[in-house]
Formats: C-alpha cells, structure tokens, sequence
C-alpha cells in the first residue's frame, strides 16, 4: 500500500529508527493532509463525499467504496455514492453490497468493522462517520486484497479521516442550511416589495433608531427622496424641511406612545403642493415586541378634489332648489289669474288663449315639481309619511285621472281580492303612478291597452305598469333610470319631457325599501314593474299568565 508512505512535509524521524514507525509516521502525517484538503475542499456534501470515498480506495488500496447516510424522511440508511464498480469488474470481482441490516448495525456500533468476504483473504472494510456521538454516514469499502496486508495504522487514520469528513459533513450541511435561509429571506423580501411597490399609498418601516428597514416607492415619490436604496440609512435627514418636523414627530409619538393621530402635511413636489396625511403604527413580531415603526403616507390629491365637486354638486342642487321656489310662487299666481280671466272671456279667442296659459303654467309647475323632488333624491332629503294602505285602492284613483288624459286608449286594472297591504306615502307612490302611466300613454301614439296589475312576488307587492306601445331597445335601457336620459328615434321626438320622470321613480321606489326595473323590447311595448315590501304585521305579545293568588 503505497499511498500512506508520500512524505507529506514535516520532519520525519531520525535515521536508524524502526522502520514500522517511520511508515506509521509518514502515515499519519498523510492523512491528516487528506483530512485538510477535504476540510478545506468546501464544496457540495456530494463532493465532500466522493472526496472521502477516493481517499479511502487510495489508502486500503481498494478498488469500490459505497457511501450510506440517512434518508430524512424515513430514517433509513440510502445509498448515496458509489466508486469502483468498473475496476472491481475488471479484476473479475462483482462489487459487494452490504445489507441494510449489517449498515445499521455498524452505524449503532459506532466503530470500523472488518467483514470478511466470499473469496479467501477477501475482506471489507465499514467506517462509520462519527461526531459527538452522532452517525453521519456510512463507508463500505471493497478490498482487494488480505485483511492481513493493513497496518492498524491506516484502519485508525480512516477512522480519524471518516470523523473529519463528518465534522466536515455538517459544516457543509449548515451552510447550505443558511444559503437556503437566505435565499428564502431574499424572496420573502423581495416579495414583499414587490407588494409594497404595488400599494397606492407611501409605506416606510423604521426601526426603533429611526433607521430605514423598507421603503416603497410612491412613498420616496410623495416625500421627493432619492431613488437609489435607502436601507440602512436615517430617514430623518432625507426629508425635505416642509415635512421633516411632522415626520420626526409622528416617529417619536409613536414609538413613546405606540400610536400617533394622522397629520395633514402639504409636501412640494416639482414646485406643486401635494397634499398628504400621515398616519403610523408600531411594527411588532408575534411575541408583540416592538421593533421599530410603520409610516402610512395616503395622498389627499385626489379626496380634496373629490370634497370640491361634492361642493359644487352641493351648490347645483341649492341653487336648482332656490330657483324652482322662486319660479314657482310667480307661475301660482299667473295661473290664479289665468283662471280667474277665463270665467271674464269674452270671445273664444279670448278663452282659447287663456286656455293656453293655464296648460302651459301646469306644465312649468309640473317641471319645477319633478326638479324639486329629483334635488330631494339626489341630496338624500326625501321625506315620506308612510303609513299601511291598499295599493289596489291608490290603482285605481290613478287609472281614473289617466283616463281623461287619452281617450284612444283603454286602461285596464287587475287587482286580487286578497291583495296584503303595504306600508307606503301614498302622495310619492302616486307620483309613481302617474308618471309611468303617463308614460304608458305616450309612447303608445297608436293607442292600444294600459294595463296595471297588481300581484304578490317573494314578500313584495308588485305593481306592473304595461302597453302596447313602441319599446325601447335593450342598449337604452341600461341608461333608462339614469337623469336627463331620453330615448333617441322619430317615434319618441314629438313626446315632450324633461328625461326626470323615471328617475324620479327609481329614488321614490328604493327610498321605499323597494326597487324598479323594465322589460321591454322594440315594436312590442313595455312593461315597467314596482316592488314595495308587504307589511309585517308585529310579532304579538304573550299574554302573562293569570296570578294564581
């Protein structure tokens, strides 16, 4: 066996010494400069492994090596690594394989074994790789010659060679451990910043010394902070000086009291004020210890214009209010005038003419009245007197007003005997009626039949509103309810309106608790529908029992 014998550098013993202890010198030295390389090899475990298999074929003049190490899973012994197999079968040998009983044993027994083999003075060496008591693999080794022919000396060194590789088997194992942990850590963050980045407000994490852990990008943005990567570094003397005093004050009320009331702060970007509330809250691990401070930065660019045009909606409907009284006193007069004059006319010129403005301050008047209670809906000022009634009852006073509107066509109610009563205003639900009657006859030019039924329909009463006039299409009908919507087309110019009515509806309806909604298609007429809620009656009181006494 010559691989022990190579001088590996220091003295050896003097000349004349036994020759036994020279080679057992030479020896030791050898395989402590093996035990270095594989040390400082620091490569995969799989490297690590095969490094150790050569080494040990090189010293017991081998020709194949199994290695063994346990599976994490089952706990079982596993082949990991073999070497040799072709050599072995070159020499006319079949490379041995030691049974998983005989790897287990060695493994409990901690120590080198010698097994013999199938030929004579063929044996086979096991090296179990042992640190602080603990198995880390297994080494069967195939010899290729007599079990006589190696000196104690190497079956030591191996075994000393088979405890460093395992020493050196668990460094190895413990880096990849923390190159794992680390990688880990990498796409955690970067995951993590990737949802920060992705978040329409500012975010900053600070730790306890005011420090930078994290910062996304709208909020380096909001504050104009460089755009290089600011961890690590101290926010406060980044801030520009309009927002750095709040800043530094909304960190310190946090971190002294564990919370900080949101602060309105206007910070200039590109020579533009950018309006920003600050708010903030601790950053704490599942134990709720305190590691530093979150900062939300929400920009208010977008709610100040949003409070702007509430505003000046609000205007529009004070001043659509304002206007509609003050046109209506003068039209209330006009047309007591009007009436009066018509009793005084004195040719039917004269009367046809006060006719007119009488038909016409009704209709100015029914206008201001459609845009008052439309301003009502819009700005959530409707008031309703509900109380329990007969919807049938309100029908039917409806469909005889209508019928003077046309005499062309036939208006017809369906009404059940059994119909429950509902809890509604009966002055707005008539509105209701009115107006989609009203408009049953007018987009029906040709005449035909306005039907109203009345029915039951999963807790509500229904109310349906038909005719056999024009339709509308399924595109306008998505748009039908919305204000100041009018359905295009020849048929429908010559009908006046202000595109109110149906809106009016709608609110009138879901203030109600109820809901509308239309079917119709061209050609064939439509059918509008109102649900009211049926009223419960209250759940009644037992009667308390009679005293006894």
């Amino acid at each position: 066996m010559d691989a022990p014998q190579r001088p590996s550098g220091p003295p050896t013993p003097a000349p004349g010494a036994d020759e036994a202890l020279r080679r057992a010198w030479e020896g030791a030295r050898w395989v402590q400069d093996r035990a270095r390389e594989i040390r400082r090899h620091g490569g995969s475990q799989e490297e690590i492994i095969r490094e150790f298999s050569e080494t040990a074929r090189e010293m017991l003049g081998s020709a194949a090596t199994q290695f063994y190490s346990r599976d994490p899973g089952s706990r079982a012994m596993v082949l990991r690594n073999r070497t040799g197999d072709t050599a072995m079968r070159r020499i006319g040998q079949e490379p041995w394989r030691p049974s998983p009983e005989l790897i287990e044993w060695v493994a409990r027994a901690r120590r080198t074994t010698m097994i013999p083999g199938d030929a004579e003075n063929l044996w086979h060496v096991i090296v179990p790789l042992v640190v602080a008591g603990e198995v880390h693999g297994v080494l069967a080794v195939n010899l290729t010659s007599a079990a006589d022919d190696i000196p104690q000396h190497v079956l030591e060194g191996l075994s000393f060679l088979a405890e460093e590789t395992a020493s050196t088997l668990i460094a190895a194992e413990e880096q990849d451990r923390i190159a794992r942990e680390l990688a880990r850590t990498t796409r955690e963050r970067t995951f993590l910043a990737n949802i920060l980045d992705s978040v329409a407000n500012g975010i900053i994490v600070l730790d306890l010394n005011g420090r930078i852990l994290q910062i996304n990008r709208n909020a380096a943005a909001m504050l104009d902070l460089p755009s290089e990567d600011l961890a690590g570094q101290m926010l406060d003397p980044l801030l520009p000086p309009a927002v750095q005093g709040e800043i530094r004050a909304t960190f310190h009320e946090t971190v002294g009291m564990g919370f900080s009331l949101e602060r309105l702060i206007t910070a200039m970007l590109g020579g533009v004020e950018l309006p920003l509330a600050v708010g903030s809250s601790l950053l704490r691990d599942e134990e709720l210890k305190t590691h530093g401070v979150i900062i939300a930065i929400r920009d208010m660019t977008a709610s100040r214009e949003m409070e702007r045009l509430r505003k000046l909606d609000q205007m529009k409907s004070d001043f659509v209010a304002n206007v509609s009284h003050e046109l209506r006193t003068p039209l209330t007069s006009i047309k007591a005038y009007c009436e009066a004059l018509e009793g005084m006319a004195t040719t039917d010129q004269q009367a046809e003419f006060l006719k007119v403005i009488d038909e016409e301050s009704d209709r100015l008047l029914g206008l201001i009245e459609d845009l008052l209670n439309f301003s009502r809906i819009a700005s959530g000022k409707l008031k309703l007197n509900v109380e329990p009634g007969d919807l049938g009852d309100l029908v039917r006073e409806v469909v005889t007003l209508s019928r003077l509107q046309s005499p062309a066509h036939a208006l017809e109610v369906r009404c059940p005997d059994d119909l429950p009563e509902a809890v509604f205003d009966w002055n707005r639900m008539k509105e209701v009626l009115i107006n989609l009657v009203s408009n049953a006859i007018k987009y029906s030019p040709a005449g035909g039949t306005v039907r109203v039924e009345l029915s039951t329909a999963e807790g509500n009463v229904r109310i349906d509103v038909s005719d056999e006039g024009i339709g509308i299409s399924e595109a306008d009908q998505k748009n039908l309810f919305q204000q100041f919507f009018r359905v295009d087309g020849s048929l429908t110019a010559q009908v006046s309106g202000t595109g109110l009515g149906l809106a009016i509806v709608k609110g009138i309806a879901e203030a109600h608790g109820g809901t509308v909604m239309v079917r119709s298609s061209p050609g064939q007429g439509s059918t509008f529908s109102v649900l009211l809620p049926i009223r419960r009656e209250a759940p009644r009181e037992p009667e308390p029992e009679a005293s006894p006494f």
